[in-house]
């Protein structure tokens, strides 16, 4: 009786000694089969969006491509990166890095951080350079190819051009877009906000300023689903519009406030109707050449302005002519 128990004892015992490494080698072989499982689909819906990318005018493509983060993220690295967007006058995007990492519960919430720096090369051959310290973004995808939410946020941001041999910076800069939710049916308008901190240009003197914008886009996603002026193009004819809930602008003792809505007529100018509210904006009027609203922005004041057959209207008053934008 006491040989029978002292065997079972002995073998419980092996059970617990061997059972507890069994269970985790079970646990990290189905985290690996999990993970491969994983990072194949990652790398096949990544192939996805990119066609679907290009299909939309927006051609992406990857010096060198490779996929890790095991065992509990999903990490897309994209090193030479080019972005070419397609249109009557292409414009090339390149970065030195894209990094594009995901939860390997959460696949659906992308978080992406580009190495500086980014340079942009225009079809006549001018290019910008963009340098910063911090540039991070977060994108929700409602399907394997398409976003609903994206947000962004740079820090330290130094931006030069060629075309207009000037400089810009930005202590930091934060948007985020999204597309405005419905109760029944497809979000057809886009919502968006975005912060931007003692932004300045070399050729300015004085203090930075500080904006913030908040407002929408009705019939938006059509910006987001093409590229160039064919995605402009396509919103128009939807009798797309911009509306403004919010543009403040703030430089010292310099204010803006601006609300309205705008959209294109037949001939690609804008049209529409916006309030502006304005404080000790003529001195910075005048340093940028626009003289004549210089005079009418002594003060506090306070101008409807409207844009419509090409012009743009101070009441009766025509301030100046409106150019297609395309």
């Amino acid at each position: 009786m006491t040989t029978s128990a002292t065997s079972a004892s002995k073998a419980h015992s092996r059970i617990g000694l061997y059972g507890m490494p069994l269970v985790l080698l079970l646990l990290g072989v189905a985290a690996s089969v999990w993970w491969l499982v994983a990072s194949s689909l990652a790398e096949k819906e990544f192939d996805q969006a990119i066609a679907a990318e290009a299909s939309r005018g927006r051609a992406w493509s990857c010096g060198e491509r490779s996929i890790g983060g095991f065992p509990f993220r999903i990490e897309a690295e994209c090193r030479q990166a080019k972005l070419i967007i397609l249109g009557e006058r292409p414009i090339t995007i390149t970065a030195s890095r894209v990094m594009a990492l995901s939860q390997i519960y959460q696949p659906r919430l992308m978080l992406i951080e580009i190495a500086a720096p980014l340079s942009l090369v225009s079809s006549e051959g001018h290019s910008t350079d963009m340098n910063w310290s911090i540039f991070r973004a977060s994108v929700h995808l409602e399907t394997p190819v398409t976003a609903d939410r994206i947000s962004l946020e740079a820090k330290d941001v130094v931006i030069k051009s060629t075309a207009q041999n000037e400089t810009a910076h930005l202590a930091q800069i934060e948007t985020h877009i999204r597309k405005r939710p419905v109760e029944t049916g497809t979000p057809i308008d886009v919502e968006f906000a975005a912060d931007v901190a003692k932004a300045s240009l070399d050729s300015i003197a004085g203090a930075p300023l500080d904006a913030h914008i908040a407002g929408r886009i009705n019939q938006g996603v059509a910006l987001l689903e093409r590229s160039g002026t064919n995605a402009i193009e396509t919103w128009r004819k939807a009798d797309g519009k911009l509306i403004l809930d919010q543009l403040t602008v703030n430089r010292g003792e310099q204010n803006l406030n601006v609300t309205g809505t705008i959209s294109l007529d037949e001939q690609r100018r804008p049209t529409g109707k916006v309030d502006v509210a304005a404080t000790g904006l003529r001195d910075l009027l005048k340093e940028i050449g626009m003289g004549q609203l210089a005079d009418m922005m002594a003060g506090d004041v306070r101008l409807p302005l409207t844009m419509t057959k090409g012009r743009l209207l101070l009441g009766p008053l025509k301030l100046a002519d409106l150019q297609p934008l395309y």
